[in-house]
């Protein structure tokens, strides 16, 4: 027994919704100044990065009928992301993970553009290519609130990102996602 993709708009539509959702709790939880013990937010991070990368790449996966396993491809892409920081720090230390002056360079534009390029070719896929790509930028725009993404790595091209204009630019791509989605007994398999 498999469990299936969202049939009916309204389905797809609470998943999305739960899963958003669930990102904005973590995020309050976790980055309240009452947060019990700081260093312990970096354990919060993947679990919300997870969440948004599914909301926004659902309503496409399902769209074009793509199956789970490319959808969750592209999630784990979102989360091991961040093993780069240990890569960085020389370390297996969270703290010396979490306390770079920097981002490394896998968490700009042309590194995530790599990083879904190797998905894509690994496994042969394009719409692995393309969801990854999608959840890979969930990752930097959300890290790029803190406004230490180098967007343009090598060059200096730090911005930050305000976690309202983020809400928004994902909240629009799961819309338009959902928009197009069309119940799949009516559809037929999509070209990605």
């Amino acid at each position: 027994m498999s469990l299936a993709f969202p049939q009916r708009r309204s389905h797809l539509i609470a998943a999305s919704a739960a899963s958003f959702a669930l990102v904005f709790a973590i995020d309050a939880f976790a980055l309240s100044p009452r947060f019990p013990w700081p260093p312990l937010r970096a354990l919060f991070d993947s679990p919300s990065h997870a969440a948004l990368a599914f909301a926004v790449t659902l309503p496409w996966a399902a769209r074009y009928q793509l199956g789970w396993k490319p959808l969750l491809i592209a999630v784990a892409a979102a989360i091991l992301i961040d093993l780069d920081h240990f890569i960085f720090a020389w370390s297996i230390s969270l703290r010396d993970a979490t306390t770079l002056s920097a981002r490394p360079a896998t968490q700009s534009l042309p590194g995530v553009l790599l990083l879904a390029g190797l998905l894509g070719l690994l496994t042969r896929r394009r719409s692995v290519f393309l969801l990854s790509l999608l959840a890979l930028l969930t990752h930097i725009t959300r890290d790029a609130s803190s406004g230490r993404v180098e967007w343009l790595w090598p060059l200096a091209s730090r911005f930050r990102v305000p976690p309202a204009w983020n809400a928004a630019l994902w909240g629009s791509v799961i819309l338009l996602g959902v928009m197009r989605f069309e119940n799949s007994r009516d559809s037929q398999r999509g070209a990605l």
